[in-house]
């Protein structure tokens, strides 16, 4: 995602909510509702009420937006939110998709990002183990593969909701590109590693 992007979303989130928020209110508290509010969604998938574990993950999704805007334009950006928010992210993508697993039909995409996704978080684990300067931090490429995650599992739940092969066809191609997205962000965070 472009700083561009970034920008128009700050604004949006600006003029709509972040001006209603109180001014003790941290990013990092956000993101502690996002892992919250995590095994609500996860109960909602389970029990197979596709509609409510939509809102939930839609809400999930959109706290991930606004507490990085918040973070940026309060300047509250902070060491811990830099770990606990890509945790959450990761999180969310790969429970989600575990719980979807049975539902998708085209399931092996899921299969794929759950992997892909682990295999991120083991790789940057192990390289911040070795060193802090390693820490992974958000760059347009993951930041991109994170809103074709969302927008692939968003439509896999609308696919669900209203038992739709187009849908079904649609959040194949999204998640193909976040997968797509994934193998690029992976790329240039290794070639950063190698590089030092």
């Amino acid at each position: 995602m472009s700083n561009y992007w970034q920008k128009k979303i700050d604004g949006f989130w600006t003029v709509t909510v972040l001006r209603l928020l109180p001014s003790w209110i941290r990013p990092n508290q956000l993101t502690i509702l996002r892992l919250i509010l995590l095994p609500v969604l996860l109960y909602f998938l389970a029990s197979g009420v596709f509609v409510l574990a939509f809102v939930f993950f839609l809400l999930i999704a959109l706290s991930d937006s606004l507490d990085g805007s918040l973070a940026r334009v309060r300047h509250k950006e902070s060491a811990w939110g830099v770990v606990l928010d890509p945790l959450a992210d990761r999180l969310l993508i790969m429970l989600t998709s575990i719980f979807l697993l049975y539902f998708y039909p085209l399931n092996w995409l899921l299969l794929a990002i759950i992997i892909f996704d682990l295999l991120f978080v083991v790789g940057g684990t192990l390289a911040l183990a070795r060193s802090p300067k390693y820490l992974l931090t958000a760059n347009r490429w993951g930041k991109s593969k994170m809103f074709f995650q969302v927008a692939g599992i968003l439509g896999i739940f609308l696919a669900l909701v209203f038992n739709s092969g187009p849908l079904v066809l649609i959040s194949g191609l999204l998640i193909l590109v976040a997968i797509v997205l994934t193998f690029i962000a992976g790329a240039i965070y290794l070639a950063g590693i190698l590089s030092n």
